[in-house]
């Protein structure tokens, strides 16, 4: 097996073992949204003139589980694939209509594990990522280009890849839609593996409860050195990639009971198992620069005796009592409309701006509240006063004003979700300004990130200069390594990333 360290696939070996990280995904948030009244809290917060309430454009449903060892009550369909006529089955999972078996149509350059047919049967096909992207440009040009190891591309999304006409490669918002629907990221692994064909691990239940009929089966992968993982990890593409030599995938283990989304894969080139996404989800019109394929695939309904569809009145019970709310754009170059109150920071009397993205509270400035093991870049105090205070991991954990809270990797992941994914958020949550190389953002939403450096264990200072922004969450990747969010100059991406607890990190504070 392999290794992942943080979703690394990386070893002299490349063999894989499944390690407890933390990583993409989102969870519903709990509660309401706040309005600019009850954000007055213990900490005195101003009403700014002004304001504009961010509405919903569109719901992450929860789904009712649907499946258990004696009952099957998923709503199913079958998809014909007529490039070759294979028929898959296919489940709605909340707003989502989700291949509940891996692809297996063939292309000269994808693989059945350990080089078996009956393997491809069983398992699907394994693709590298340009081949699931369609690098080539065969049935669409929406991932045209997005090639092997090392190759950087911008694809238009969505993006149909390898996928059947009308349904395509998901994106990383997607997948975490998905993770949101069956419950969340610590137990979604258990949710969507299949009851049977796991390995079991130190006497427990590899297998999972299959909640939603996604029937997620161990595949593994093919590596450098041959085929790995069967019977203990199963591994699917997104159309988002990392770098040019990675790209995200989604990630279920034996050995636990949650799903991953990783931040680096070893190589584009290992090839894994794809599931494709329906299109024109509600709040999504999937629009495909088409290339040669001209079929259209079908979807029927799927009869059997073991599955009741569901009627349109138990739609209802679908329907999301806690989703994670879509937030509007509210800023341009000429105008802003977000909805902003002040924060006066009781301990200090500091003011900070806040921001309302979606559902969340944000404070649009840096914190600069000084604490023990927090430093100004440079030694500067003037660089305090306009980048904010860095802060060690265990520094920021208390460092928030009251009533406000640091940010857990789920709410961070919430914030992604609310301006349109984590692919595009480093353009939306980036300020219009300081930023090196053309690398500004968009700042659509008023949440303002600047560039503000990094101090080592050394105490040494680097990246200050428009190259990238960090802020710590309050989730630990392991006893040495926190998690946070990461903004980078050459990329839109809104990435999570770990590091070391002694590194001098800004923070941005959210309303608990």
């Amino acid at each position: 097996m392999r290794s992942l360290w943080f979703g690394v696939l990386a070893c002299a070996a490349l063999l894989v073992a499944c390690s407890d990280n933390d990583s993409d995904v989102t969870t519903p948030p709990s509660g309401d949204s706040s309005s600019s009244e009850d954000i007055l809290s213990s900490s005195s917060v101003e009403p700014s003139s002004g304001l504009v309430e961010s509405s919903s454009s569109s719901l992450a449903a929860l789904a009712t589980p649907c499946k258990t060892e004696t009952e099957d009550n998923c709503e199913y369909g079958e998809l014909t694939d007529d490039r070759d006529g294979k028929k898959y089955k296919t489940v709605k999972i909340g707003d989502q209509w989700w291949m509940a078996e891996n692809l297996n149509y063939e292309t000269g350059s994808n693989f059945c594990f350990s080089y078996g047919d009956t393997n491809c049967v069983k398992y699907g096909r394994l693709y590298a990522w340009g081949d699931a992207m369609d690098s080539a440009g065969t049935w669409s040009t929406n991932g045209k280009g997005c090639g092997r190891f090392g190759k950087d591309c911008s694809p238009i999304y969505p993006v149909r890849g390898i996928c059947p006409n009308g349904w395509h490669l998901p994106d990383t918002t997607e997948w975490a839609t998905l993770l949101a629907a069956v419950g969340g990221r610590e137990i979604a692994g258990k949710k969507l593996k299949s009851m049977s064909g796991w390995y079991d691990y130190k006497g427990e239940k590899g297998g999972g409860t299959d909640d939603f009929g996604f029937s997620a089966l161990p595949a593994g992968l093919l590596g450098d050195d041959g085929y790995y993982d069967e019977g203990e990890d199963a591994y699917f593409w997104s159309s988002v990639q990392r770098r040019s030599i990675d790209a995200y995938e989604v990630f279920l283990c034996n050995q636990w009971d949650k799903a991953e989304m990783s931040k680096f894969t070893g190589s584009k080139d290992y090839p894994i198992s794809v599931r494709c996404i329906k299109d024109d989800v509600p709040g999504q019109t999937a629009q495909f620069s088409s290339s040669s394929a001209k079929s259209s695939s079908s979807v029927t309904p799927q009869s059997s005796s073991s599955v009741t569809p569901l009627s349109s009145d138990s739609e209802t019970s679908v329907s999301s009592s806690s989703s994670v709310t879509l937030a509007t754009p509210c800023k341009t170059k000429s105008e802003d409309n977000c909805e902003y109150v002040k924060l006066v920071d009781v301990r200090d009397g500091q003011a900070y701006k806040t921001v309302k993205i979606g559902d969340q509270w944000w404070m649009a400035e840096n914190l600069n509240f000084r604490t023990d093991s927090s430093f100004c870049f440079d030694h500067e105090e003037r660089n305090c006063t306009m980048y904010g205070r860095l802060y060690t991991w265990a520094a920021a954990s208390s460092a928030c004003p009251s009533g406000w809270h640091l940010p857990s990797v789920t709410e961070f992941e919430n914030l992604f979700t609310a301006v349109g994914g984590s692919s595009t958020g480093g353009l939306k949550l980036k300020a219009t300004s300081s930023w090196y190389d053309g690398g500004n953002g968009t700042d659509d939403f008023g949440f303002s990130a600047i560039s503000t450096g990094i101090m080592d264990y050394d105490m040494n200072y680097h990246f200050r200069e428009g190259n990238n922004a960090f802020f710590w969450s309050s989730s630990e990747n392991d006893p040495n390594n926190a998690l946070f969010m990461s903004l980078l100059y050459d990329k839109d991406i809104a990435d999570l990333s770990s590091h070391f607890k002694s590194f001098g990190v800004a923070v941005r504070c959210i309303k608990d």
